[in-house]
């Protein structure tokens, strides 16, 4: 049967498809780029009328932040309020859905910046474009300027997409800034916009002279590698060599919590020093900072941007940096929207070019920034940019007609088909010239060859397609049946030749590739092969005798394994079975009823069995069998190094190309241990260090195995342990590590995003709560070990006390409001700074001394019990007292008396008198009549402005004024060492005022009478010693027989009773005067007087009463006598001294040291 083909391809009708078709292409923002502004700027093209513009931060545009129809134009300005988040866009109308693109929106001033130089913000030049000053946009307002403009850098303009560049010469132009961008305690992050034109050294700035201490910049060494110049108590630069002399973004990272200095090239490669300072060191300098240079060391070169960050960024952080440089200096290649050619086929040219573009490589292998192009296609290339980024864009190019058939390479006609190549052109633009040299505009093919054709528009311009080779199956003429024949009943009837039959019809309807014939006649077979090509045949059969039943099954189907073969045969009309022939299809045979073959290769072969029995009946089977290859076991080791104790996993990558490896069987070669798996890829934990032969037995669905095994050296793992006590926040960590094992490197994770490589780490938590600290150890052979430890961090209390103003001479009460959220507080410690007063009690009281005035730190320190402590200093002021004093007049009176107060005080702003009749004032200087008779207490309370309080009393007499004094006693004493004698006199106010002068007669027998005037103040109903200022003379111990004292004249006026003003007493008495001194180291002195001249006997005697020494026994004189003992030999101890005189005696008790 023939038949013609058409070709209709998806071109078809090619320009009303492109001019119906909307489409939209995107131009900005460009596909992941990051943008730092909120006002974003879309823009399209499209030959829609109306586009739709959504705006998510979804994907899947599950929200809109934007959903807007835009009609008559392709772009629009939006303002997107929330940053530091991906956005995703489309643009589209209700027939035509765009793809979709993204952007980062990031907030630049949401972080710690410290310096933002732009070129295209606050940059002054002059006239010829010398740089006078360059402004900082970050918020700080830092200027850096240049006044010489033989030294001012040059300003270029148009440099990278458009933007101009600082230009330094490399001989004096710099730029200074002052003492600005001191790093004090800080961390920084940094980006520098920059070239170098290879001439070195040269800096793109500094802080601090060059190799000085406290000291840091950018740029080149005199070797020519690139370098972040930082020196704090020594030098701690990264350096390396980048060789490169292109525009680069470089940035630097100082951590000072983990200590590492560390530079990016591109945010490419990066080179870090660990070691420099932590925190608690203060980097800073008072030089200036320069822009184009360090010292002498200027800079040949350019810088567009610079910014500073005082913090450290996140390696996201960091890179959304570099996109915002990237996409601003050095946008990607974009080809522009697809183009389509209306008519002809001459040249189109695709441009690609960018002045930061370094390399071109086109899909057709062009290494041009631009191609020539005339046929239908897509289009791409691969650029790499100045900043060492590559990207790629792909275009469409539509030239008219329909040339896809000519990709095809081989058409296969079935013999008799046709086939008609129709490009879609006609002859109204277009002439056409075949390969067979036909001019038509569609080439009707029947035969096979190669077919082409040149299409040739009326501008000159032609295309020639490609060629496509069209060949004829003779599927149709080669299969066949045979010849008629004789056969048994039942026996099979199939083609005895078939080339590639998929598809077959019997005339007995069956469909399989071969029939049982049961009777006599004709019989015919259809089959279709996989081209769809159709053969037809027929054969008349004649039936004589019945066949056997040829079956067969098989067992082992895989290469290089034996496979049985289970010969199943049987016979229907008892005859017997007698020969076996096999056709093993791979060129083997056999005559044996169950042979086994063995099969060299994969493959699908069509094995016969042909039997035969003593009835002379032959019948016959084919089947096709597939013999399986082997898959190829292998393994590896995942992770290359195998350590004792941790799981190693060894990756399978066994393969088969014939059905799916289901089942693995592994002996990882330990003795006497289980040591076997049936997982894909292997996992086991060597206990020890050792030589393991490991064996890998894979095997697929079809029963096909292959085995491997190799020789693993499994090295020793260190033991990671450490040890660390619960602490609190911001309190030192001490972390001591007691690993085990030739360790080589050591890494802490303390599980609050912070790390270190130190050996024995100290690290301050901020917050209190329980953390997973983890320490990973690194030996030398390359193992490692992992111990994760808890550590809680308990919160420290919060001290704090209410404080107050305070008085001198009272006592205060102080209260702990402190609280803590972790145990309780057990411990307090109250100081007044630079006092003696502290404290140790939770509410303590102090009693501040008059001394103590002044402006004080109350200092209260507080522990709870997890150790954790807080403290907090108040300012305390201690206040003096005032001091209250006052007069009045008169002092005493009858009523109604009117007494004038006169106040002294001093220190105080109020006052408060109570009369002592229940009766009070606040006058200053009050004026107050007593109206009854009695004695009144009249109280003075002064306060001063701070709180502060103190009284005084005064007696007041509002009665009959009597005077009346009585002189009570004298008493009489020797000087030391001399013969002078001492009186005092007590008196006794037994009247109702207070006595305040008086007369006093001394009187004695030996000299007569002495006048003295005395005052002071004696209370009415008190007592007073007063001591006579007149001394008595008693030479050679000759004292007076009577001294007598008489008061006269009391408050100049009449005493009211005189019988009691005079005193006499009688020396003549014995008396002992004075003994001294008393306790005695040696030597003991006594005064003694005698009325008369007798026997004196003085004895020493112990503690226990009994006699030591007689210290003296004589006859005294009369009057005063003085003895001196030496006692240095006795024993220290109490004695008893007895003076016996006539009958009288008189004791004392003494101590000798």
């Amino acid at each position: 049967m023939k038949k013609n083909i058409t070709t209709f391809f998806f071109l078809f009708n090619f320009l009303s498809l492109i001019y119906a078709q909307e489409y939209f292409h995107y131009n900005y923002p460009e596909s992941n780029s990051c943008l730092i502004e909120n006002n974003v700027y879309f823009d399209w093209v499209t030959n829609a009328d109306t586009s739709i513009l959504q705006i998510s931060s979804f994907e899947n545009f599950s929200s809109l932040i934007v959903d807007t129809t835009i009609t008559g134009f392709s772009d629009l300005t939006v303002n997107i309020t929330n940053s530091n988040q991906m956005y995703f866009w489309r643009v589209f109308n209700n027939e035509s859905i765009s793809k979709v693109d993204s952007f980062y929106l990031f907030d630049i001033y949401g972080y710690s910046l410290g310096l933002w130089l732009k070129n295209d913000s606050l940059l002054v030049v002059d006239s010829t474009n010398k740089i006078l000053s360059w402004g900082d946009v970050s918020g700080n307002s830092y200027i850096f300027n240049q006044n010489d403009t033989l030294k001012s850098p040059q300003k270029k303009n148009n440099q990278l997409n458009g933007y101009s560049s600082l230009s330094f010469d490399g001989l004096n132009d710099f730029l200074i800034g002052q003492d600005i961008l001191d790093i004090g305690k800080k961390s920084r992050t940094s980006f520098v916009v920059c070239k170098n034109s290879n001439v070195f050294p040269g800096y793109f700035y500094s802080k601090g002279d060059y190799a000085s201490t406290n000291s840091y910049g950018l740029g080149f060494f005199g070797d020519g590698r690139l370098a972040h110049l930082y020196i704090d108590n020594s030098n701690k630069s990264a350096a390396k060599f980048f060789n490169n002399n292109n525009f680069t973004i470089y940035s630097t990272v100082l951590d000072r919590n983990n200590m590492m200095n560390q530079i990016r090239f591109n945010n490419l490669d990066s080179f870090s020093v660990f070691g420099i300072q932590d925190t608690s060191y203060l980097f800073d300098n008072s030089n200036s900072f320069y822009l184009g240079k360090a010292s002498n060391f200027h800079l040949n070169g350019e810088i567009f941007e610079v910014i500073f960050f005082d913090e450290v960024l996140s390696n996201t952080e960091i890179n959304y940096v570099h996109q915002y440089l990237r996409y601003k200096y050095t946008p990607p290649v974009n080809l522009g929207e697809d183009i389509y050619i209306p008519y002809g086929f001459c040249d189109t040219v695709i441009y690609a070019y960018k002045d930061w573009f370094l390399n071109y490589l086109w899909s057709d292998g062009s290494l041009l920034d631009s191609i020539l192009i005339h046929k239908t296609g897509t289009y791409s290339i691969n650029v790499t940019e100045t900043f060492g980024n590559n990207s790629s864009d792909t275009i469409d190019v539509w030239y008219p007609g329909d040339f896809m058939i000519f990709k095809q390479d081989t058409i296969t006609l079935c013999q008799g088909d046709t086939l008609d190549i129709n490009i879609r052109l006609n002859h109204f633009g277009y002439d056409f010239l075949w390969s067979d040299n036909s001019s038509d505009s569609i080439l009707r093919v029947a035969e096979s060859g190669d077919y082409w054709v040149k299409v040739m528009d009326t501008l000159g311009c032609f295309q020639y397609s490609d060629t496509l080779t069209i060949l004829l199956d003779s599927f149709s003429t080669q299969t066949s049946l045979g010849l008629d024949k004789i056969v048994c009943k039942y026996e099979n009837l199939g083609l005895e030749i078939d080339n590639g039959g998929i598809n077959y019809l019997w005339s007995t309807s069956d469909t399989s590739y071969q029939i049982k014939v049961d009777t006599s006649g004709l019989y015919w077979v259809q089959v279709r092969n996989i081209l769809g090509c159709i053969a037809k045949d027929s054969i008349n059969i004649i039936v004589n005798g019945i066949a056997p039943t040829v079956l067969f099954t098989t067992n082992g189907i895989c290469e290089n394994a034996p496979t049985t073969f289970n010969n199943n045969s049987f016979t229907s009309d008892g005859s017997n079975i007698i020969d076996w022939h096999w056709d093993f299809g791979d060129g083997d045979t056999s005559n044996i009823q169950s042979p086994q073959n063995k099969y060299d290769t994969a493959g699908v072969y069509n094995v016969v069995l042909q039997v035969l029995t003593d009835s002379g009946c032959v019948n016959s089977v084919q089947q096709q069998i597939t013999i399986h290859k082997k898959p190829t076991a292998g393994f590896f080791p995942a992770n290359g190094l195998i350590c004792s104790n941790q799981n190693a996993t060894f990756s399978n990558n066994s393969f088969s190309s014939d059905g799916i490896i289901n089942s693995w069987d592994w002996d990882f070669g330990v003795t006497g241990l289980l040591d076997t798996s049936s997982l894909e890829n292997g996992v086991y934990s060597f206990p020890n260090s050792g030589s393991f032969n490991v064996q890998l037995i894979s095997l697929t669905e079809y029963g096909c195995s292959d085995t491997v095994s190799q020789f693993v050296n499994v090295k020793q793992t260190p033991t990671a342990s450490f040890l660390i006590q619960d602490s609190c926040d911001n309190s030192p960590v001490g972390f001591i590590n007691t690993s085990e094992g030739n360790l080589f490197s050591v890494f802490w994770d303390f599980g609050d995003f912070n790390s270190s490589t130190l050996n024995n780490p100290n690290h301050i938590y901020n917050t209190a709560g329980v953390y997973n600290t983890k320490l990973i150890v690194k030996d030398l052979n390359g193992c490692w070990d992992t111990l994760v430890s808890p550590i809680t961090i308990n919160e420290n209390p919060e001290a704090n006390f209410i404080n107050d103003d305070y008085c001198v001479l009272s006592t205060i009460q102080l209260y702990d409001s402190s609280s803590t959220n972790s145990g309780f507080i057990d411990q307090w410690e109250w100081s007044i700074l630079n006092t003696d007063y502290n404290s140790i009690i939770q509410n303590p009281q102090f009693l501040f001394n008059t001394s103590d005035t002044g402006v004080f730190n109350l200092k209260l320190k507080v522990a709870n019990s997890f150790g954790c402590l807080d403290s907090v200093t108040k300012v305390i002021s201690i206040y003096p007292l005032p001091v209250p004093e006052f007069t009045f007049s008169p002092q005493i009176g009858l009523p109604p008396l009117e007494v004038h107060f006169t106040n002294n005080s001093t220190g105080a702003n109020t006052y408060e008198w109570d009369f002592g009749d229940n009766n009070i004032s606040t006058s200053f200087d009050p004026v107050y009549t007593y109206t009854d008779s009695n004695i009144f207490d009249v109280k003075l309370t002064a306060t001063s402005l701070y709180g502060c309080k103190d009284s005084v009393e005064n007696t007041i007499q509002v009665i009959n004024p009597i005077v009346d004094v009585a002189v009570r006693d004298v008493i009489y004493s020797l000087l030391p060492n001399s013969d002078l004698m001492r009186l005092t006199v007590q008196l006794d106010n037994v009247g109702v005022v207070s006595i305040q002068t008086l007369d006093l007669m001394l009187f004695n027998s030996s000299t007569g009478k002495v006048l003295e005037k005395w005052e002071g103040n004696i209370l009415p109903n008190t007592q007073e010693l007063v001591e006579l200022s007149s001394i008595i003379e008693v030479p050679r111990g000759e004292i007076p027989d009577v001294i007598c004292v008489e008061a006269l004249m009391p408050n100049n006026s009449i005493d009211a009773d005189d019988s009691n003003n005079e005193f006499c007493k009688s020396l003549l008495k014995f008396d002992l005067i004075n003994i001294y001194p008393n306790p005695t180291i040696n030597e003991l002195n006594m005064e003694l007087i005698f009325p008369e001249s007798n026997q004196l006997e003085i004895t020493l005697f112990n503690e226990i009463g009994k006699k030591v020494s007689m210290l003296y026994n004589g006859i005294t004189e009369k009057g005063l006598n003085r003895y001196g003992f030496l006692l240095g030999s006795y024993s220290n101890g109490i004695y008893f001294v007895e003076i016996r005189f006539k009958d009288e005696s008189i004791k004392k008790k003494i101590m000798i040291n």
